[in-house]
């Protein structure tokens, strides 16, 4: 198979990827460099699932995944339980919040 210097470009092009490398420790530690931090939207404290799919591993910022989940789950619901309107949706929180206060 022969892959053309032009292919690889615009392969590298179409894809704009941040590649770090970085070292394991003994206890099969690493850090996550600062600009995959950064593009993952990761701060001290969050959690990341490693997936393995087709031969390679992905990183997902969990609390991202589930919320994504969750959108997608709840598509096309709210009407169907009467939140028409952002103001429904709070009104029912506050609602929610004076019913659980003492």
């Amino acid at each position: 198979m022969h892959i053309s210097f032009e292919t690889i470009t615009f392969v590298v092009l179409k894809c704009i990827c941040i590649m770090e490398t970085v070292k394991i420790s003994a206890r099969g530690q690493v850090t996550i460099p600062y600009a995959i931090r950064a593009k993952m939207n990761l701060k001290s404290g969050d959690t990341v699932a490693f997936v393995e799919e087709r031969g390679k591993i992905y990183v997902l910022n969990t609390s991202l995944s589930a919320m994504q989940t969750i959108r997608q789950k709840m598509k096309g619901k709210a009407g169907s339980v009467g939140f028409n309107t952002p103001g429904d949706v709070a009104a029912y929180i506050r609602n929610m919040r004076k019913q659980s206060q003492p």
